[in-house]
């Protein structure tokens, strides 16, 4: 089993995002990322800025030692604001791109987002600076952790060349937001601890003096990128029932700043939207996903569908673009065309400005896709993602996390790995999954485990009655969410002749009690963690005597979010119950893999555990 080409090409391929548009200038930025980083050093990455005309590069911002991120051109597209991390410390960078002159400001604390709120001045969204007095003591050992009191705040600061950095919030948690002028709007909570951003809602900020008015509470929902209309009057966000920060999806809801009437701009619509942006002349373009297809429509009354092509853009949990006169740029990606950035015209045609990864293009082997349709249980139509082999191939169900995310079409993942090892991969977007609206992305409320559960098994049975699949070689795997679902399978049938479930949930009254999310489950649950229902009915944990395939649990040593006591526990219980079960846990690793090494030994062990499973 010979690898090297895979590995070669997975960590030499570029995550492109944070694209920003300036048509006027003919210029894009973005950041270009390794999928990797190695111990003890930051992720590589680079701020790219092109001319769009001639696809050439105008201006690369790289340095071995620097992390880039947070690149935004403003308004004239004269200058640019970078964030840089050196070590432990945050800079801002700003960089006149016609006269190359620079300023430099070094931080106290993690820059988290800027915007331009005029070609002078920015917003700042960042930690809270840590007392003098405090890192004094903490340096002599004095640091007792006061737990779920000692959260810094993130805040918003204004910064202007002449009077430098003043703080414009003060006891809000800001997660995100958007300026216009001398209004903010910000998606905020009381509170700066992770859970409760379940909580956050959303309010508008003066600059002036901080001042916040709420003007939007989702309740039970939650909301995401909220953009101000040109005129100041109204603001477009998402909402939805979402599993994940930065992993957004919904429907559009719009909001009059004066009066607080909302409306759903997209409502029953069988589409999840990802982003919007208005036009100069008060017109809303919005970026949604459809089963395996992603789309732009533009609403003027009604939402006029202008692109629509199979293929997913990026980042893969948050797709995002960037607006300039009613042209629209993203970072795309089909089963042929690695991650670039295009620019979509008014037209409708994509043209492709970037070429990160363009050496890659002939150098992978290419496998057919097919988008699975069927119907569950229950008559609810699902919809997968299926590149098979041949029907007599052993096939991997590859769980997506989440789960309000989704799988769908690109050109490189560890899906590769699988097939180029002869697994065709299954990937079913269950019910929970984005891809067939807000309703279909919340239907599995109050029922994790349960008939989302169904969908896949019943997926795999289409794929047998259809002549789709013949062998009896299946595997499952998944990571988050998918990590629950690939333990929970094998303790509720024995289809699977094996697992590899990466960081996810074991038992979930453990999981309220050591998660950083603990307003998560009660949501999602829909249910009292203390009631001793739905926690111990879908716990996998409460099942390992039924568990007769193998498991593979790989875990990162710091996960704050699922944290690794979740499979120490399943691990110790399968193994005093006498199952075939082995744990691997990654150091230094949260919720998911970075380092290079651990990526490459997490990928080969899954692949050996399939095969040594294989019959």
């Amino acid at each position: 089993m010979n690898n090297k080409e895979f590995f070669d090409n997975y960590f030499s391929y570029r995550n492109l995002d944070t694209v920003d548009l300036r048509l006027n200038k003919d210029i894009v930025s973005y950041v270009s990322s390794a999928t990797y980083k190695t111990k003890k050093t930051q992720t590589e990455s680079q701020v790219i800025v092109r001319q769009i005309s001639t696809h050439g590069i105008i201006k690369k911002f790289s340095d071995p030692g620097i992390s880039y991120s947070g690149a935004k051109l403003s308004p004239s597209g004269t200058r640019i604001a970078i964030v840089q991390k050196k070590g432990k410390s945050d800079y801002l960078l700003i960089h006149n791109l016609e006269n190359h002159r620079e300023e430099k400001l070094a931080v106290e604390t993690d820059i988290h987002s800027i915007e331009w709120k005029d070609d002078e001045s920015l917003i700042l969204l960042m930690t809270d600076p840590v007392a003098k007095d405090k890192l004094e003591r903490k340096a002599l050992g004095d640091d007792p952790i006061f737990f779920e009191k000692e959260d810094p705040f993130w805040s918003l600061y204004l910064y202007r060349p002449s009077d430098g950095i003043g703080k414009i919030t003060s006891g809000l948690q800001v997660w995100e937001f958007d300026v216009l002028k001398n209004t903010i709007v910000a998606v905020g909570s009381d509170n700066p601890t992770e859970s409760s951003w379940y909580e956050a809602k959303l309010y508008t900020i003066n600059i002036s003096d901080g001042k916040r008015t709420l003007i939007y509470d989702p309740g039970r929902r939650q909301i995401a990128r909220p953009r101000i209309s040109p005129d100041g009057k109204n603001v477009a966000f998402l909402e939805s029932l979402l599993s994940d920060r930065g992993v957004d999806s919904g429907d559009i809801i719009v909001t009059n700043l004066s009066s607080k009437n909302s409306s759903n701009t997209t409502e029953g619509m069988e589409r999840s939207y990802s982003d919007v942006y208005w036009s100069k002349d008060g017109r809303m373009y919005a970026l949604w996903t459809m089963e395996l297809n992603f789309g732009v429509s533009v609403f003027d009354g009604k939402w006029t569908d202008i692109w629509k092509s199979p293929g997913t853009v990026y980042p893969l949990g948050s797709p995002e673009f960037s607006l300039s006169e009613d042209h629209l740029a993203f970072v795309f990606s089909d089963d042929s065309l690695p991650q670039e950035v295009t620019l979509l015209s008014p037209n409708g045609s994509l043209d492709t400005i970037s070429s990160d990864n363009v050496s890659l293009k002939g150098n992978l082997k290419r496998y057919p896709y097919e988008l699975i349709k069927w119907k569950s249980d229950d008559g609810l139509e699902i919809y997968g993602l299926l590149r098979s082999l041949g029907p007599d191939k052993p096939l991997i169900v590859d769980v997506h996390g989440g789960p309000t995310s989704f799988s769908g079409l690109v050109f490189l993942n560890r899906n590769n790995l699988y097939l180029d090892n002869g697994f065709s991969v299954f990937s079913p977007n269950y019910r929970g999954s984005i891809g067939k609206g807000r309703k279909y992305a919340e239907s599995n409320i109050g029922d994790l485990g349960g008939k989302d559960f169904q969908d896949i098994l019943s997926g795999i049975r289409y794929l047998k009655s259809t002549g789709r699949l013949t062998s009896d070689n299946i595997f499952i795997t998944g990571g988050s969410y998918g990590g629950f679902m690939s333990a929970w399978a094998i303790t509720q049938t024995d289809i699977f002749k094996a697992s590899v479930s990466l960081f996810g949930i074991s038992d979930w009254l453990s999981f309220h009690g050591t998660s950083n999310l603990s307003t998560w489950d009660p949501l999602h649950m829909d249910d009292d963690p203390y009631a001793h229902k739905l926690y111990e009915k879908f716990s996998p944990i409460n099942y390992v005597d039924k568990v007769k395939a193998p498991i593979l649990l790989m875990h990162g040593e710091m996960d704050k979010y699922v944290p690794v006591g979740q499979y120490m526990q399943l691990y110790r219980a399968l193994k005093d119950h006498g199952k075939e079960a082995e744990l691997i846990i990654f150091p230094r690793e949260g919720h998911g893999f970075k380092e290079k090494l651990h990526q490459e030994t997490y990928l080969k062990k899954a692949v050996e555990w399939f095969v040594k499973h294989s019959s």
